[in-house]
């Protein structure tokens, strides 16, 4: 069976699809797909602490979306770290 792979924004590794968390980018800027269904332009980030945080230290999405996003989203990939963690 295929698995789908997809690359990481922030350390470039390849991982399988469901490794990863997906973030879309929006008319009002980006917000994460928890489901992986939505249409648009697409970035993924490992699910894991060092990844989310580097994310954001980096703005890995405001770059490779080309646009200007908020904290809100970095808070928000913690948040869902978090919870797929418990």
């Amino acid at each position: 069976m295929h698995i789908p792979q997809r690359m990481c924004v922030v350390c470039r590794r390849m991982k399988p699809k469901n490794e990863l968390i997906k973030v879309v980018r929006t008319d009002g800027g980006a917000e994460l797909d928890k489901k992986q269904n939505k249409f648009g332009r697409g970035a993924y980030v490992c699910k894991n602490a060092e990844c989310v945080g580097n994310a954001k230290k980096r703005r890995a999405f405001s770059k490779h979306f080309k646009c200007q996003l908020d904290d809100g989203l970095y808070e928000e990939l913690a948040a869902e770290l978090e919870s797929e963690r418990n």
